[in-house]
């Protein structure tokens, strides 16, 4: 498999997006943490919901694209990096689906609103410091070794 520019930029504007995703999630968290009601609780779902599909979407971008795999492949030195990476794909789903669940519930009911707070400050560090690793790993591969193509 050959990485090209247009493959980085994907990987890039990928990240990109999720951020913003991410920062709007967190701007209407922050919201109805102020003034829980059921509106609030239904707009922050369906921002929930969004953001999920493109962290899924992504997360299958880099592991059945191929580009973990071509990181290993080409990079064997880093994959260790990888495998943590990929490991760190399936917490991040499971602190999302638990988010789902939690806001199934009546968040007017304060023992779930707390615990809804804490897996979503649990989804925020976990993604925060995972985007971090992977840029790194981008950062490693594409501009400190050389890049990737043939």
């Amino acid at each position: 498999m050959v990485i090209t520019n247009d493959l980085r930029r994907r990987m890039l504007e990928e990240h990109r997006n999720l951020r913003c995703a991410q920062e709007d999630l967190i701007t209407h968290f922050e919201t109805f943490c102020e003034q829980p009601a059921p509106e609030g609780q239904k707009e922050l779902r369906s921002l929930l919901d969004e953001f999920a599909l493109a962290v899924r979407r992504h997360f299958s971008f880099e592991e059945k694209d191929g580009y973990l795999t071509m990181v290993v492949e080409r990079r064997p030195h880093h994959t260790a990096r990888v495998e943590s990476l990929r490991e760190e794909h399936g917490q991040i789903l499971e602190v999302l689906e638990q988010l789902e669940k939690d806001l199934d519930a009546d968040l007017r009911d304060e023992a779930a609103l707390r615990a809804f707070k804490k897996d979503f400050a649990a989804l925020i560090t976990l993604f925060g410091r995972h985007e971090q690793a992977e840029q790194e790993l981008v950062m490693d591969v594409f501009w400190l070794e050389g890049g990737v193509s043939d």
